[in-house]
């Protein structure tokens, strides 16, 4: 007897609720990034409050016009090895370094070879 209430009725994303004939006033609001890319977006008409600030698709904080965009952090770039050793060491320490480990790279070669 329960399964007769379902009869007809099919277990789908499906809505029952019909949205024809439903008109919602709109209102189409542009953000343009600081590359130039205009994104628009439809906001109902009676929105109480609109973003100022939008995220563009290139990553990007776009704004309204005339909005001021909020200063963008600086991308850290990942630092090589070489850089790094470059903070600690001078020129000349690390020309000082350059020559003790030929030398020894010289030395153990000889003793491999004997």
């Amino acid at each position: 007897m329960s399964d007769e209430s379902m009869r007809g009725s099919s277990m789908s994303h499906f809505s029952y609720e019909l949205d024809r004939g439903d008109h919602v006033a709109v209102q189409l609001v542009t953000y343009t990034c600081t590359d130039g890319h205009k994104t628009t977006l439809p906001f109902a008409a009676d929105a109480e409050e609109i973003p100022t600030t939008w995220e563009c698709a290139c990553g990007e904080t776009a704004g309204l016009p005339g909005v001021e965009l909020p200063e963008q952090a600086p991308i850290r770039t990942r630092r090589s090895h070489y850089e790094i050793v470059r903070e600690r060491r001078s020129e000349d320490e690390l020309a000082e370094i350059f020559v003790m480990k030929l030398h020894e790279l010289h030395h153990y070669g000889s003793l491999r070879s004997a």
